[in-house]
């Protein structure tokens, strides 16, 4: 409330509604506590964004084939259930998600390359769910000439929606695997069968997609000797690993069985850094086995002439990986001694 928090003037918690919001531009029934609340509206407009002002800056992506990159929303919440992640709760009690009107992303995707953006990212927690087809329909038919990738989940997509996704320009797909192990998916809620992860990367790369897939580690119960026979039977292009942590607004944040998780206190909402040397250990562990092979460094020299900018981006992205491999036990090393010089 405002006695408690009087510096804030509104609270969105929607802002997708956008007459609402627009009314605080305007200055119309503009309170102290003003709320804008969630819209019951399923499909909605937000306006272009006005990708001017980052035209000149260097935004993209560690697998990028240009820069900058224009970020373009197509849906907003997820119909799914993951305990571990918020975006299925910025809908309201629901749960339902909702689309954007497809003209005006198509009218978005004009305006950003007419600006000379040549690759554009779809922000959507879950892209390639119902409606999707219509915009890269559009997209086809209009002749649009740019890159551009996404991120979904191994079971919204089939061979029919991924030839068209090919054909309306997506380079990358980046897949929310999480889990590693089935019950370990059945515990988060994630409704996905850990067979189709395989089928699905191998049929993406086959179409002549490249693939992201990202797993979350620090799970109870988790077996690392098969999270990393899995991973590399997968085999996807690019490896993203995160530490568990129950972040604001997710379900797992609220269980009472929350400390049983492994999850501790201090990262709560950080799956970069954490003070569990084991999972930090092994999620290096991990990426330095996937990203050092010498046939995947062969592989990563030919994937960078797809595009100009292309070397220089993937040689950003290989020193901030040893950077991070660095980094992570220096600042345990510099936590410990304070924490000493504390105690002394």
């Amino acid at each position: 409330t405002n006695n408690i928090y009087p510096c804030i003037d509104v609270q969105v918690k929607d802002f997708t509604n956008h007459s609402e919001i627009f009314k605080l531009f305007k200055n119309e029934n503009f309170r102290k506590t003003n709320i804008i609340n969630v819209s019951n509206d399923r499909v909605f407009k937000i306006g272009i964004c006005p990708h001017h002002f980052a035209k000149n800056k260097k935004y993209h992506n560690p697998y990028s084939l240009y820069a900058p990159v224009a970020m373009i929303l197509t849906n907003w919440g997820c119909p799914f259930r993951c305990s571990f992640c918020a975006a299925r709760n910025l809908q309201g009690e629901d749960g339902k998600y909702k689309h954007r009107d497809t003209i005006e992303v198509l009218e978005e995707i004009k305006y950003a390359l007419s600006l000379g953006f040549k690759e554009i990212y779809f922000r959507d927690f879950t892209f390639a769910i119902p409606r999707t087809e219509k915009l890269l329909d559009l997209i086809i038919d209009s002749k649009l000439n740019f890159k551009w990738s996404c991120a979904t989940r191994v079971d919204v997509v089939n061979e029919k929606i991924l030839i068209k996704m090919k054909k309306a320009g997506c380079y990358l797909i980046f897949y929310g695997v999480d889990g590693a192990e089935q019950n370990i998916l059945n515990s988060i809620n994630k409704d996905l069968r850990i067979e189709e992860v395989e089928k699905k990367v191998k049929l993406t790369k086959k179409i002549g997609i490249e693939t992201l897939c990202s797993f979350i580690v620090g799970f109870k119960d988790e077996n690392q000797l098969r999270t990393k026979k899995f991973i590399d039977k997968v085999n996807p292009d690019y490896l993203a690993v995160s530490i568990l942590s129950a972040t604001y607004g997710s379900n797992l944040r609220s269980q009472d069985n929350l400390w049983e998780q492994n999850i501790l206190e201090n990262n709560i909402n950080d799956s970069t850094y954490s003070d569990n040397d084991d999972l930090v250990n092994f999620r290096n562990s991990l990426e330095k086995s996937f990203y050092l092979k010498p046939r995947r460094i062969i592989s990563y020299f030919l994937l960078s002439m797809k595009g100009p900018r292309r070397f220089s981006i993937f040689m950003k992205s290989g020193f901030g990986l040893i950077q991070k491999w660095l980094i992570s036990p220096l600042l345990k090393t510099k936590k410990v001694i304070g924490k000493n010089r504390i105690d002394a």
